[in-house]
């Protein structure tokens, strides 16, 4: 009777640490870029895991498109310190401090349906290009240092269909300072 409970455990502490390894390894595979920098959901969450840092202010809080009939209101912009899961262990991540900054623009646009903007980080006069994208509701940069101020070039689809996004234009630059 005793072997049989040994025996039993035995097989169930087998079955339970097979059982880990493999969804460990089966969570892997499904994680596209491992260690990859996240970004927090919102400044509440930022805030209360310790990555968020500052505000930006004295930025335009709303503007309004020269070539198509759209007005984006920006709701807030702020800055966190990089953030990833350590996926050691899949089933137990744990946070990590990586290097480099967030900058995040939560806006929001007048015309849900379409996209008819971008917006591209000037630093020390260049235009940076590696941090180009738009989601629907925020832009989000990466950098090694955060800035006093971002230069954010405005461009906007050609209103022209068959030039469309392939030649924007530039219409406006909008400047944001870090709150002091």
């Amino acid at each position: 009777m005793r072997r049989k409970a040994l025996l039993i455990i035995l097989i169930l502490a087998l079955i339970g640490f097979a059982s880990f390894y493999v969804a460990d390894n089966l969570c892997k595979l499904e994680d596209k870029c491992p260690n990859c920098p996240k970004i927090s959901r919102d400044k509440e969450f930022s805030q209360q895991m310790g990555f968020y840092i500052t505000d930006y202010k004295n930025f335009i809080p709303e503007f309004e498109l020269k070539y198509h009939n759209e007005i984006v209101k920006l709701n807030d912009v702020w800055i966190e310190k990089q953030w990833y899961f350590d996926y050691e262990s899949c089933l137990c991540p744990k946070l990590r401090l990586a290097r480099g900054f967030n900058v995040i623009i939560d806006f929001e646009k007048s015309n849900e349906n379409s996209f008819l903007f971008s917006l591209t980080p000037i630093i020390d006069g260049k235009i940076d290009n590696t941090n180009g994208g738009i989601e629907k509701r925020r832009k989000t940069m990466y950098f090694e240092f955060f800035p006093d101020e971002i230069y954010l070039q405005l461009k906007e689809k050609n209103p022209n269909k068959e030039i469309g996004w392939k030649e924007r234009i530039v219409t406006d630059t909008l400047v944001i300072k870090l709150k002091k």
